[in-house]
């Protein structure tokens, strides 16, 4: 199943980064912000959910274009994107792109890219 992103929901196969991007993203997924060990050693996820998906490399184009998708380098976006137990929901969730000087360019292309999702919130 791919993951997609969009300005809208439902998702469209017009929407699957495959299609966008060439290749899905790598892909991790948080249930909460921070994970707290409590007194009786057991873990405890707490804040909202986080995911975050890695690009290997994107051509100056795609980077446009994702840049525009999310309407800057950070915006309101839904997604398509495996959740904590490896199952494929979609999201509202607002996007975070990295700051230019972060962005390793080599050529046409920039390096690792990295979108951070926060505030994952199922769309029902």
């Amino acid at each position: 199943m791919p993951y997609r992103i969009g300005a809208s929901t439902p998702l469209s196969d017009d929407d699957n980064a495959a299609v966008l991007f060439g290749y899905d993203p790598r892909s991790t997924y948080n249930p909460g912000a921070e994970r707290l060990v409590t007194l009786a050693g057991t873990t405890v996820d707490v804040g909202y959910p986080r995911a975050v998906w890695t690009f290997a490399a994107l051509t100056v184009e795609q980077w446009e274009d994702l840049l525009e998708l999310v309407g800057g380098y950070s915006g309101e976006v839904y997604v398509e994107t495996r959740n904590d137990i490896d199952e494929f929901d979609e999201y509202r969730t607002i996007a975070r792109l990295p700051e230019p000087r972060d962005l390793e360019r080599w050529g046409g292309y920039y390096q690792n890219i990295t979108v951070e999702l926060l505030l994952v919130e199922a769309v029902a």
